[in-house]
């Protein structure tokens, strides 16, 4: 509560142009004092770090929280989190109680910041913006699979078949089982043989 109460008189709290990029950026979060809740997760568990006090992100639905402590917070909102009222909430939508506050390592962090931007990117139809955030999610995942489906998928929208036919054919080796590989089969069997247009 009480690392809570410091970060918020220090004017941290969330942003209020939520779909902004710079609300992904940790320098401008850190200049600004605003964020979206899994930037400013990152301020708070590296400040708790600095006090000795044990944390962690938690990759709750929707809307990432942090752990200090083994005490819930939300870091948009700089506020205590009531666990009763959030099972509450998740049993109302439906969802999973047992993993809604699962461990978000930084790995899984850094990957959830580079969908929120791919979404951005993708919103705007950036989809060079976008095939550049692929390139780093699969430098930092070993999930590899879904990315370079993503990826594929990107290249072909931006008319590049060739580059969208080797990255199904990553995905085709990693893929679990005889169904997947079906689908990747299919679909690869719609690419058409067309010069790569140039931009």
């Amino acid at each position: 509560a009480g690392l809570v109460k410091a970060q918020a008189e220090l004017g941290f709290t969330g942003a209020s142009e939520y779909y902004h990029s710079a609300n992904s950026n940790l320098e401008h979060v850190l200049r600004q004092r605003r964020g979206i809740p899994i930037s400013l997760a990152a301020v708070v568990i590296g400040i708790a770090e600095q006090v000795g006090l044990p944390a962690h992100g938690v990759n709750f639905p929707g809307h990432f929280i942090v752990a200090v402590d083994k005490v819930l917070i939300d870091p948009f909102n700089m506020t205590l989190v009531d666990e009763t009222e959030s099972h509450r909430w998740l049993r109302k939508q439906g969802l999973d109680t047992d993993t809604a506050f699962s461990l978000a390592t930084p790995q899984l962090m850094v990957v959830r910041m580079l969908n929120n931007l791919t979404g951005l990117a993708r919103a705007s139809d950036n989809l060079p913006r976008a095939l550049e955030l692929a390139d780093y999610k699969l430098a930092v995942t070993p999930e590899r699979l879904p990315i370079y489906l993503e990826r594929a998928e990107l290249w072909v929208a931006v008319g590049v078949n060739d580059m969208a036919r080797r990255d199904f054919k990553s995905a085709l080796e990693l893929a679990p089982d005889a169904n997947s590989r079906r689908s990747i089969e299919q679909r690869l069997g719609t690419l058409k043989d067309t010069p790569t247009r140039l931009h």
